[in-house]
């Protein structure tokens, strides 16, 4: 594949990454918060999102929040290219 490629990811929806896989391990991928759902009252909202273990084959995304937050669901939206 040698075109970009993106898609969107929820914390309990994955879907399926149209176009892999890459002749190479990307050498960008950019994922970017798109939506977020927490309890919030008295709370900090704090979570971050990662993509990790990226090979032609795909990538992980990791949701992590820390403290007392708390995080109901969050989705993210990604672009990688070759």
């Amino acid at each position: 594949m040698t075109s970009c490629q993106s898609g969107q990811v929820t914390m309990d929806y994955c879907d399926y990454f149209n176009g892999w896989p890459f002749q190479q391990t990307p050498s960008l991928v950019h994922v970017g918060l798109s939506m977020i759902d927490t309890q919030s009252h008295d709370r900090n909202v704090r979570i971050q999102v990662s993509a990790e273990s990226i090979t032609p084959y795909g990538f992980n995304l990791r949701f992590r929040s820390w403290g007392d937050s708390f995080t109901h669901n969050a989705g993210v939206s990604w672009f990688v290219c070759p």
